[in-house]
């Protein structure tokens, strides 16, 4: 008597097991290193126009790929020279490693930052070509800020607030602060965002955190 299980029910099981298997390598919330997200959110779409002044949109010109999202401007003495730092060391690992993330940048200041400032700003941290710096009218930006819960306000003139001395792209990273003297600072958070390559908002980092963990974050969603 042949014993054997008959193919037409052998197959069923094997697809099935394919599938459990292929699910259990997928990422928990537990695998990421930033604050991951609890449910699928779809990251929201925007267009604006980069540092040379080509129209870019979020789901147009990077479908497909992960992007590190988040928001500067080029004349934040504290924030911003922490982040951007980061942001190099983040894009100087995944290029020497092969690795591929979209690094976009969305200003947070429609008055200072135009097309030739953040074009002057990304040369400054020698990120030219390896960032997307995005600016906009005040309205357009407006509606991605409110997306991505960032919440900017400019400081009132004359008062003095404590911040770290300011990075340049020649200076190593440091723990200095200073008083500065400010006049219409802008107010803001820096959160940065991993989107995978499905428009998926995956994980998010607040400062303080390790740029290898981003970076970590950035290979978990791109496979």
């Amino acid at each position: 008597m042949n014993s054997s299980i008959p193919l037409s029910l052998t197959l069923p099981v094997f697809v099935l097991v394919v599938f459990l298997l292929s699910c259990s390598s997928l990422p928990t919330r537990e695998d990421f290193k930033g604050t991951a997200f609890r449910d699928e959110r779809q990251a929201q779409d925007f267009a604006l126009t980069d540092q040379f002044g080509v129209s870019r949109s979020l789901h147009g010109d990077y479908a497909g790929e992960v992007v590190v999202l988040t928001f500067l401007y080029t004349e934040c003495p504290d924030v911003c020279p922490v982040m951007a730092n980061h942001l190099r060391e983040i894009a100087t690992v995944l290029e020497e490693e092969g690795s591929e993330a979209q690094i976009v940048v969305v200003s947070v200041d429609p008055e200072g930052d135009t097309v030739d400032s953040v074009l002057e700003y990304s040369n400054r941290w020698k990120m030219t070509d390896r960032w997307t710096y995005l600016v906009g009218e005040e309205a357009e930006l407006k509606e991605v800020w409110r997306a991505y819960y960032i919440d900017p306000y400019v400081h009132g003139p004359g008062r003095a607030v404590e911040t770290p001395v300011a990075q340049s792209a020649d200076r190593p990273s440091g723990g200095v602060s200073a008083l500065v003297e400010q006049s219409g600072r802008v107010i803001h958070s820096a959160p940065i965002y991993i989107i995978d390559g499905e428009a998926l908002m995956r994980s998010a980092f607040t400062l303080p955190f390790e740029w290898q963990d981003v970076i970590h974050d950035v290979k978990l969603v791109g496979g």
